[in-house]
């Protein structure tokens, strides 16, 4: 009987599905190209040659994006949906749902 409960419980947690980490999505993605997060110690990448943005542009600081705006609002800026400033994001955001889920409830949680 016991074989048997560790079995099902291998099982179980073998096709639980693992959450995706919005830290390491923001990273992974190279958000830290345009944007620096102090907080969580994510410094500003350098820019590569064939990057077209603005150099002389300063980086926004997202340590506390998440007091501003919540993850709703965070996920249709990234999708270029919805306008914040009077802007829309630069690029639009090129992960999958999970991923965008994961990072905008990520940024939302910064306050």
């Amino acid at each position: 009987m016991l074989h048997i409960i560790c079995l099902m419980t291998g099982i179980y947690f073998f096709n639980a599905p693992f959450a995706v980490d919005g830290k390491a999505v923001f990273t992974d993605k190279k958000c830290n190209k345009c944007h620096t997060i102090e907080s969580q110690s994510i410094p500003l990448l350098p820019k590569d040659d064939d990057d077209d943005d603005d150099d002389d542009k300063e980086p926004k600081d997202l340590s506390k994006v998440g007091a501003e705006v919540d993850a709703a609002t965070i996920k249709q800026f990234l999708q270029r949906s919805i306008e914040l400033n009077e802007k829309k994001h630069k690029k639009k955001f090129s992960g999958s749902d999970e991923e965008l889920d994961a990072v905008a409830n990520w940024l939302a949680s910064l306050k």
